[in-house]
């Protein structure tokens, strides 16, 4: 039997299912590692707002989750290997707690190759009054792409009947966890990446909004967009190898002044082999495998968002891909 703290196989395939107020649907539903806030089975010392790992060895969580008649939480071992537990849960009674108290709930989802030019959904539409707690995010690119940036998609929120424009939107990926292009190791108190691999182009990393809540009335959504950058001569070694590329913004040079070109903006925009075409940089649809934990707060015990996936899909390719190329940092 391998310590819970080096088998990535446990932190993915275990599950950790929370039920409040004897509801038949779990609040909570997601693989444990992921729950505690970081992807892919990896671990790495980190100490945020919400989760932390001092040693890269244990799992901790403080955020108050009320209830009114009961809680009842599972661990479900998915592995293939013995699961030693051990687990502290500390609890407040109190005689009556506020009428407007909500519900804690959490989502996980992956998605092994997003569909280009459609952005990845971090949570589905829910319905009812709540917060948008915030989310950690893993990628693992597509190794057509290897070697370019990955992450210059747009975080999208969408509250309260919002569908065609977001309610809230940002700009880059890393702009969104508080960083800058390229997105190295750190961890702050609400935001950081504490897995940023370029050599393997794998990462894992959170935002919360603490100190700037979401709420919603009617109902949430969150997605991301699957966007990338490189320049033209390197997308156009990608394309020779297979990859489909598709450039939706540029930043072009004519020798005179600097202009940004919405692509798919024109009608007929110039074709990456063209001589017109920049030798700059270049933002692209990418398709990779992307998952999520999505943590909210809900006026009700259930929510209506599909359940768990199954565990082959959840430990599918990664020990190829992560495992075997990444050891857990300290």
């Amino acid at each position: 039997m391998e310590p819970f703290g080096t088998n990535a196989e446990q932190r993915r395939a275990v599950r950790i299912d929370i039920y409040w107020d004897n509801a038949k649907k779990p609040a909570v539903s997601a693989p444990i590692g992921d729950f505690f806030g970081i992807a892919h089975g990896l671990i790495a010392s980190y100490d945020n707002e919400l989760f932390s790992s001092p040693e890269a060895r244990s799992l901790n969580f403080t955020i108050p989750m009320p209830f009114r008649k009961s809680a009842f939480i599972t661990v479900t071992n998915e592995s293939t290997t013995e699961l030693w537990l051990w687990y502290d849960i500390n609890l407040l009674r109190m005689n009556k707690i506020p009428d407007d108290a909500m519900y804690f709930h959490a989502f996980w989802n992956r998605n092994i190759q997003t569909t280009r030019g459609t952005d990845y959904v971090i949570l589905p539409k829910v319905e009812g009054q709540g917060r948008f707690i915030g989310t950690n995010i893993g990628v693992i690119g597509d190794s057509l792409y290897n070697g370019t940036w990955f992450g210059e998609g747009e975080v999208k929120i969408y509250l309260d009947g919002d569908q065609k424009n977001p309610s809230l939107v940002g700009t880059g990926t890393e702009d969104y966890i508080g960083t800058g292009w390229g997105q190295g190791e750190f961890a702050s108190r609400y935001f950081g990446s504490p897995v940023s691999n370029r050599e393997n182009d794998v990462y894992a990393f959170y935002r919360y909004h603490i100190v700037d809540p979401v709420y919603f009335h009617q109902d949430c959504k969150v997605t991301i967009q699957q966007i990338g950058n490189s320049d033209k001569n390197f997308m156009v070694k990608m394309k020779e190898k297979g990859a489909i590329i598709q450039p939706v913004w540029m930043l072009g040079h004519d020798g005179k002044k600097t202009e940004q070109r919405r692509l798919l903006d024109e009608a007929n925009p110039p074709a990456l082999e063209d001589e017109s075409f920049p030798v700059t940089s270049t933002n692209f649809y990418r398709d990779d495998d992307v998952c999520a934990t999505a943590y909210f707060y809900l006026d009700k015990p259930e929510n209506n968002l599909p359940e768990l996936p199954s565990v082959e899909l959840r430990l599918k390719d990664l020990k190829e891909r992560v495992w075997n190329k990444i050891k857990p940092k300290k």
